[in-house]
């Protein structure tokens, strides 16, 4: 899959900042309980987060990979 999913955005600037937003958006309250961090820390952290996937998608051309499973209970 295409990591550019507003199309035209420019990955090596806006990239790095959108999926840092969205691992942000999942993993920022999980992060902060168990390490009993601030909201302005975890802040700073997915900041520079994303500043370093800005970095790697500027060098590399990144693909996302989906990939699911399915459990089903044996009775």
């Amino acid at each position: 899959m295409d990591w550019d999913v507003y199309r035209g955005v420019n990955l090596a600037r806006d990239g790095g900042y959108n999926l840092s937003k969205c691992m942000e958006a999942a993993f920022d309250p999980i992060i902060a309980h168990h390490f009993n961090l601030s909201r302005e820390i975890t802040a700073e952290v997915f900041r520079r987060y994303g500043l370093l996937l800005s970095d790697w998608m500027a060098k590399e051309s990144p693909a996302l990979v989906s990939l699911t499973s399915s459990l089903t209970k044996r009775h």
